[in-house]
């Protein structure tokens, strides 16, 4: 140090050095900070709802990982919420493409369900109807929406078995939140725990077409309603800088072809002012043009997908400044490999809340899971179908809770169809004509599981059926009938000369049904029968009740048939034996004559397009009893008489002897999902001593058809002629069968 040069005097030269040097190093580290928190910043993506549309986001998160742009919480409304969920779950775009295109968004969009796994009170009531209307709270109406939303729950808690219970959505491998709306109080709610299956079905639960969910005292619907694009939300949640992605539209002149298109429209414009309040702009806002698409387009998922990527290829710059490029790839992991919970559900109880009417030991019966055992996923879904196939809900959901050692406790909420249901159907064939059916329905008045109904009948061959039945679904069902039937039998002197025969009749019948399984049934009882003919001419109903018999009866029914109508594959089987006595203390006499019929038909799909058919008939009687119990032989269907015999080329009840054997093959081929032709053979035999039958010479005959499977039920055509001569006949008919 300089002599010169006094410590004192070397402070006051460093001094402003040391300051300037100081506010030097502040400067450059506020500006790396700066820079760090820019290259740090949390990057959200929102998704807008629209329907089939949402789909299209597919597409844009595609893109997005192909240029490992970093999403680091994501949310949407509607179909835009279930993209966001499913990808905050684990799914990449090319998982998402693939649930997308393997959807069956008919059947998930739709009530229907597997009729092999209804039983078989529902199947013989189901398919016979133009329209239903339940009673509720003194009103009749339809019901409140098109959908249950039955068929996409379970496909939702297919695609979210890894999480098993109720959860935090931020601990999910990306942050997430999706939007409803509480119809109870009007707003919005912001959904970020709870179990995912809900939660997803309450996004896109769309007024009137599907059923509200019921969530602690909210009631549900789709976000859309109120904010379909929340981009205020996920800034609120720390997002810096948000992408969104929105689906637009044409707003010129559009056809609107279906029910859907119009009530998708008119969503739109009654929600457009109130969203406005509450969605926000977003920094990068990719816009989908979706002109030529509607809200219902699920069939084509595939060219959505491809127009979302197309249209965020357009912002190619600006997500190329977020990506994190020559880094490992930003996509969520395959769920296979962020699975959470357990492959098995051991379940340690069944809880069932919401049933007022249906019995526990009823939802238990039917479902046939217990306690203490442990299910697989697919298990307990078959078992939920069971139950939706029965027709007693209007919607069924159902979610676990797991203790500390790994048990499971599965409840099930369910929310009952109305009690009271009027069911109305119509049907015209070229041999009977027009016909009405009126069906008044009655389920669970008192005790467990009872069913009362009344069946009308306006027709040619009317009739008035009163049944009732305790239906326990697995034990014994005791059930009473009481019928009144007008039937017409034909005596032909010529296939155009004949005469018409009217059989009037009371009937009521006493018995027990037993039901093993859902799709078989067999019983007994006792029946009386009060009867008379009289010529069609003078329409006498009750005039001429001269006659009775008293019966014992036994019956038994499978039916494994997956459609009523143009069937694909299973196997139908109906048999009832009667004893035919003067009195009932006659059971034992040996002249008291034995009465038997039995139908069967079989279904064989030889592929896609081509199903195989085989059917046959036997009729049997021990000795004459009177002109209702003779077999008739003619005409292309039986109806439900089990006395008709069906054989081609010949007209409706054309010969008619005490034992008859037909048989049938056919081969059907279908041109379309609702357009079917078919061909066949049948053949028949007559026999007054059922040992002689089979020595008969047989009646053969073809015939071919059309039929076709409109919005009010089968429409189908066929021309029949006997081999043995080319004498076409023709038969008609529209409409549900009854």
């Amino acid at each position: 140090m300089s002599k010169n040069l006094k410590p004192e005097n070397t402070m006051k030269t460093l001094h402003p050095i040391l300051i300037s040097l100081l506010f030097t190093a502040i400067f450059f580290q506020t500006d790396i900070k700066a820079q760090g928190e820019v290259e740090e910043k949390e990057i959200g993506l929102v998704l807008a709802g629209g329907g089939a549309l949402g789909l299209a986001h597919v597409g844009v998160l595609e893109y997005l990982e192909e240029l490992k742009v970093p999403i680091d919480r994501i949310g949407g409304t509607s179909m835009g919420g279930i993209v966001s969920g499913l990808y905050a779950l684990g799914y990449d775009a090319e998982a998402l493409k693939e649930v997308a295109l393997d959807f069956d968004w008919d059947h998930l969009l739709s009530n229907s369900y597997d009729r092999r796994k209804a039983p078989l009170a529902t199947k013989n009531y189901s398919e016979r109807y133009l329209l239903s209307m339940s009673r509720a709270r003194n009103q009749i109406g339809f019901t409140s929406a098109f959908i249950d939303g039955i068929n996409i729950y379970q496909q939702l808690h297919r695609l979210t078995y890894p999480i098993e219970t109720s959860i935090n959505f931020e601990d999910l491998s990306i942050p997430f939140y999706c939007v409803a709306v509480d119809l109870n109080k009007g707003r919005e709610v912001i959904q970020d725990t709870g179990y995912l299956p809900n939660v997803l079905l309450s996004t896109m639960t769309i007024p009137a077409v599907f059923n509200p969910i019921e969530k602690d005292s909210m009631l549900l619907v789709d976000g859309g309603v109120l904010n379909n694009f929340p981009v205020k939300e996920i800034r609120r949640r720390g997002a810096d800088l948000v992408i969104g992605v929105k689906l637009i539209t044409a707003e010129d002149e559009r056809d609107y072809p279906g029910p859907f298109e119009v009530l998708g429209r008119t969503y739109e414009i009654v929600t457009e002012e109130a969203r406005k309040q509450y969605e926000g702009d977003c920094d990068i806002c990719i816009e989908i043009p979706l002109q030529g698409y509607s809200v219902a387009d699920f069939n084509k998922a595939d060219s959505l997908i491809a127009i979302g990527r197309r249209a965020a290829e357009q912002y190619r710059e600006e997500l190329l400044a977020l990506s994190k490029g020559g880094g490992q790839s930003l996509r969520p992991r395959p769920i296979q490999l962020t699975r959470i919970g357990n492959t098995n559900i051991q379940l340690k109880a069944i809880e069932v809340y919401g049933n007022q009417h249906v019995p526990d030991r009823f939802v238990f019966n039917t479902m046939k899971l217990k306690p203490a055992r442990t299910y697989d996923l697919n298990e307990i879904q078959l078992a939920i179908e069971k139950l939706q196939a029965s027709q007693q809900f209007k919607s069924i959901y159902y979610s676990f809770t797991r203790d500390t050692q790994g048990q499971t406790t599965m409840q099930i909420q369910v929310k009952e169809k109305d009690r009271a249901t009027l069911h109305v159907g119509a049907n015209y064939n070229s041999d009977f004509g027009l016909a009405l059916l009126l069906h008044p329905q009655f389920k669970n008045w008192k005790g467990f599981g009872n069913e009362f109904d009344m069946e009308l009948r306006v027709s040619r061959n009317p009739y008035l059926n009163f049944r009732f039945m305790n239906n326990s679904n697995g034990v014994f069902s005791p059930f009473a009938t009481l019928k009144f039937e007008g039937e017409d039998y034909y005596s032909y002197n010529t296939d155009t000369d004949y005469e018409d025969i009217q059989n009037n009749e009371i009937e009521v019948r006493l018995g027990v049904q037993w039901n093993p399984s859902l799709n078989f049934a067999m019983g007994g009882g006792i029946e009386w029968q009060l009867y008379g003919f009289t010529d069609k001419a003078q329409q006498l109903l009750f005039e001429n009740l001269n006659t009775h018999i008293y019966n014992y009866f036994v019956y038994g029914e499978a039916d494994i048939l997956d459609k009523v109508h143009f069937p694909n594959k299973g196997f139908e089987f109906k048999i009832l034996a009667k004893k035919i006595t003067d009195n009932f203390s006659d059971y034992r006499e040996r002249e008291a004559p034995l009465w038997l019929s039995a139908d069967y038909k079989h279904f064989f799909p030889l592929s896609s397009k081509l199903v195989f058919s085989i059917a046959g008939q036997l009729g049997y009687s021990s000795d004459y009893i009177d002109i209702q119990y003779l077999f008739y032989q003619g005409g292309l269907t039986n109806y439900t008489r089990q006395n008709s015999m069906i054989q081609a080329g010949m007209p409706l009840m054309r010969r008619n002897s005490q034992n008859t054997f037909a048989f049938q093959t056919k081969l059907r081929w279908d041109l379309a999902a609702v357009h079917h032709i078919t061909t066949g053979y049948s053949n028949s035999a007559l026999s007054m001593q059922f040992e002689d039958l089979f020595e008969k010479k047989f009646e053969q005959g073809i015939f071919i058809g059309y039929g076709y499977e409109s919005i009010v039920g089968p429409l189908e055509l066929y021309v029949s002629t006997p081999m043995k001569s080319f004498e076409p006949w023709l038969f008609l008919s529209a409409g549900y069968r009854f």
